[in-house]
C-alpha cells in the first residue's frame, strides 16, 4: 500500500510538471494567434478605408467626367445646327456655282465658235 501510494504521489506530481509544461508552451502559442487575429483585424479595417476613399475618388471622377460629357454634348448640340446651316448655304452655293460655271463654259464655247466663223 506505501508503494502503491508513493508511486500515485509520484504520479501527481509528474502529472502537474506536464500540465505547467503545456501551459508553458500554449500560453505564447495563443498570444501569437492572439497577435496574428488583431492584425489581420487592423489590415482589414485599413484596407476597408482605404477602399471608401477609392470608392470616393471613383465616383467624384466619374461625376467630373459626366459633368465634362454633358458639357462637350451641349457644346455639339450648339454647333451642329450651325454647321448644318453652313452645309446647307454651301449646298445651295455651290448649287449656284455650278450653275454659273456651265453658264460660263456656254459663253466660253459661245465665243471660240464665234470666233471660228
Amino acid at each position: 500500500l506505501c508503494g502503491a501510494m508513493h508511486a500515485m504521489y509520484i504520479l501527481d506530481q509528474e502529472m502537474e510538471m506536464l500540465k505547467e509544461h503545456c501551459v508553458m508552451i500554449i500560453k505564447p502559442l495563443r498570444d501569437v494567434i492572439s497577435n496574428n487575429f488583431e492584425e489581420n483585424c487592423k489590415t482589414e479595417l485599413e484596407l476597408m478605408n482605404e477602399l471608401v476613399v477609392v470608392d470616393d475618388e471613383k465616383r467624384t471622377i466619374e461625376q467630373s467626367y459626366k459633368e465634362k460629357l454633358k458639357s462637350v454634348e451641349s457644346q455639339l448640340s450648339e454647333m451642329l445646327p450651325k454647321q448644318q446651316t453652313v452645309e446647307d448655304d454651301n449646298e445651295e452655293g455651290s448649287h449656284s456655282s455650278e450653275d454659273d460655271e456651265e453658264d460660263d463654259d456656254e459663253s466660253y464655247a459661245d465665243e471660240h465658235s464665234m470666233e471660228d466663223i
